[in-house]
């Protein structure tokens, strides 16, 4: 993985947050640049083709910074429905990069798994939470800021999503064929 940093974060603190959340996946050719928004407190961009991320910072934000998610499981009432309001606080300007980062770094993930990456946006958001309530200490809140359990946002299997579905399906059916007697 290649990281290029365009703000005045430390490139090195960057490095070493990003390569240890995306350890456990393979990323050899992934381009990860840092930059300054150009009005958005944060945004990310996962281009497919030459893969790359883009992480965009506002630079007057103020922290602890709000970010709001769609983690939370819809709800319905008749032929209606609607999600929670759940959010975390960021502390400082690492953590909502390493958000942005995480989000983007999911999309790559589905679409290295050929999944479709149509409406997968609360997905990319879980994934974000579920490392930094695990490894930064967050918690998640709802609208009136009390804690959520965390079974009420991580309900999915979100690495069995991506996994390499054709060596899965592979060691799968070796595992089913009967074997032969002799």
């Amino acid at each position: 993985m290649e990281i290029i940093n365009h703000t005045e974060l430390e490139t090195e603190r960057l490095e070493a947050m990003f390569l240890r959340a995306a350890e456990t996946w393979s990323a050899p050719m992934l381009k990860v640049t840092i930059r300054y928004s150009r009005g958005a407190i944060y945004s990310g961009t996962f281009a497919s083709k030459s893969p790359r991320i883009y992480v965009n910072l506002g630079q007057r934000n103020r922290y602890p910074m709000k970010i709001e998610t769609g983690i939370a499981k819809a709800r319905s009432f008749g032929p209606s429905w609607w999600k929670p309001s759940y959010h975390i606080k960021a502390e400082n300007p690492y953590q909502v990069a390493l958000f942005v980062f995480l989000h983007e770094f999911y999309h790559y993930l589905i679409h290295r798994a050929r999944r479709n990456s149509h409406r997968k946006e609360a997905m990319c958001d879980r994934f974000a939470i579920r490392y930094l309530t695990n490894h930064c200490r967050l918690t998640v809140f709802d609208s009136n800021n009390n804690p959520v359990p965390r079974s009420a946002w991580l309900f999915q299997d979100l690495d069995e999503f991506v996994a390499n579905r054709k060596t899965m399906t592979t060691t799968i059916r070796a595992a089913r064929r009967p074997r032969k007697r002799v």
